[in-house]
């Protein structure tokens, strides 16, 4: 039997162009099915939701992006805020902490409490069934 071998210039070039197509094809599916199970307060969050046009590599894999990028006041994007929780706050300076509703009606507290994580991303991804999805931590 005729040995065949095939080329790493070919199995890249063939993983490049799955990659591309898969980009094209799947990723505004799934992007929509991010969308969908956003938490929503007021909808930035899932508004800000994009896919990037660009396929991005690494030793052994290719990356496709997708982001929401959408901040609070502080600069820190929402996505991570919601998926990474947040401990309980309390004022540092002041008696009281002081916020305004949706309706506009004002709230003094002595505290806010924790929130838990919500891993909504990961769990779409999981329904998927792509277990090798990761969040990138960007609380900088």
């Amino acid at each position: 039997m005729a040995r065949v071998e095939i080329t790493r210039g070919a199995i890249e070039k063939l993983t490049d162009d799955m990659s591309e197509e898969y980009l094209r094809n799947k990723a505004p599916l799934i992007l929509i099915l991010l969308k969908s199970q956003t938490p929503i307060d007021t909808g930035a969050l899932r508004a800000s939701g994009t896919v990037d046009q660009q396929i991005y590599r690494d030793a052994q894999s290719r990356i496709i992006r997708f982001r929401f990028p959408a901040r609070s006041p502080e600069g820190v994007e929402y996505a991570q805020i919601v998926f990474a929780g947040r401990r309980e706050v309390r004022p540092v300076r002041a008696n009281a902490l002081r916020w305004v509703t949706k309706t506009g009606a004002v709230v003094f507290a002595q505290r806010s409490r924790a929130v838990p994580p919500n891993r909504w991303t990961l769990r779409v991804f999981q329904q998927l069934g792509l277990r090798d999805a990761k969040v990138e931590d960007r609380r900088r």
